[in-house]
């Protein structure tokens, strides 16, 4: 069972939501849009809310306006403090480094550009991810719409390798817990594991997806577990030891644009489903059984391609029985986001 508690109009389109996993913050969420004007000028926006929990609404606490869209962000692990990534439609990799104002809303104390791809005016920064390593210096890795991926040394702001993965577009990066090993998917059908160390050829190749791959995520808690989506509308499930055919899967209709895990119910999985609106699954991974899907959220009327679980965990939302699981979803061509709950067995 879903819940509505919120729709927001976001102006631009919308394609992105990412809650906040620092402690003492995890009730911020970004949500980034990216317009396609009439003139052919990209531009887009990235806004912060944070949740406020009695009233059951988000209010919106700061609104970043760029010349370029936004097509992805993803914020820094829990302990690197308030950074936030975002993926440019100019072909850069932008760092938002954010504080606590004296009245209790974020400003941006820096902002950075680091421009990564090869051709400014033609390819778009798709998708960024950030390495999960912290005992070595932070990475992230971003893919282009030239089917190039590139390693960035957040430290130096360095691009520090660039290769060509994909023949077309490579819609989508993850960087493993082992930060040299990156998973990219792209509209050449082929998800690929790389080493970062030789970049010549991939690890490994998988060709079951029968279109674009388009959504691909490691697993929070366990480390040999990897999801991807494409648009034939399969979510497949991985063990990166042994990836010649997923340990589950399950066709979930509408293309699967974007996965994420759930940080502390391993099995749970909550997809955007583009035209078929978003879903969490039951995956099952130690059970014999098939995965299943827990609930369907239909509320949006256009394509789904934002969806995040909120990382707050609360006393108030656990029954004897069941979970109220807060989570964001962000549609396309109607500029709308919403915040809902889902109860799901506990």
């Amino acid at each position: 069972m879903t819940c509505l508690l919120q729709a927001v109009d976001t102006v631009h389109t919308a394609d992105s939501v990412e809650w906040c996993p620092v402690e003492g913050f995890e009730t911020i969420l970004a949500c980034g849009t990216y317009q396609l004007m009439d003139t052919g000028i990209r531009q887009g926006s990235t806004s912060l809310f944070r949740w406020m929990q009695h009233e059951n609404v988000v209010k919106k606490i700061f609104t970043g306006e760029f010349s370029d869209g936004i097509l992805d962000s993803k914020w820094a692990p829990a302990s690197s403090g308030l950074l936030l990534a975002l993926a440019s439609s100019c072909g850069d990799v932008i760092f938002l480094k954010l504080k606590e104002s004296s009245e209790g809303d974020l400003i941006a104390s820096k902002v950075e550009r680091i421009h990564v791809t090869t051709d400014r005016t033609e390819a778009l920064c798709l998708s960024l991810d950030w390495s999960k390593d912290l005992s070595n210096p932070l990475v992230v890795v971003s893919s282009d719409s030239s089917g190039c991926l590139h390693l960035v040394d957040v430290a130096t702001g360095t691009t520090t390798s660039s290769w060509k993965a994909h023949d077309f577009e490579a819609w989508i990066s993850a960087l493993d817990h082992d930060s040299s090993v990156v998973f990219s998917g792209g509209d050449d059908c082929r998800l690929h594991m790389w080493d970062a160390r030789n970049t010549k050829k991939p690890l490994l190749t998988s060709k079951r997806h029968e279109m674009g791959v388009c959504s691909i995520q490691v697993h929070p808690t366990l480390k040999h577990i990897v999801a991807s989506g494409s648009y034939d509308e399969v979510l497949c499930l991985w063990d990166k030891r042994q990836m010649s055919k997923p340990i589950k899967d399950l066709r979930l209709g509408g293309g699967v644009w974007r996965v994420k895990w759930h940080k502390s119910h391993a099995d749970w999985v909550a997809t955007a489903c583009m035209h078929n609106g978003f879903t969490i699954t039951d995956s099952r991974l130690n059970a014999g059984a098939p995965a299943e899907v827990l609930c369907s959220y239909k509320g949006h009327s256009s394509l789904a391609y934002g969806v995040d679980w909120c990382w707050l965990e609360h006393e108030a939302w656990r029954g004897h029985d069941h979970y109220a699981a807060l989570l964001a979803t962000c549609s396309f061509y109607d500029h709308c986001m919403h915040i809902w709950t889902a109860n799901l067995p506990a």
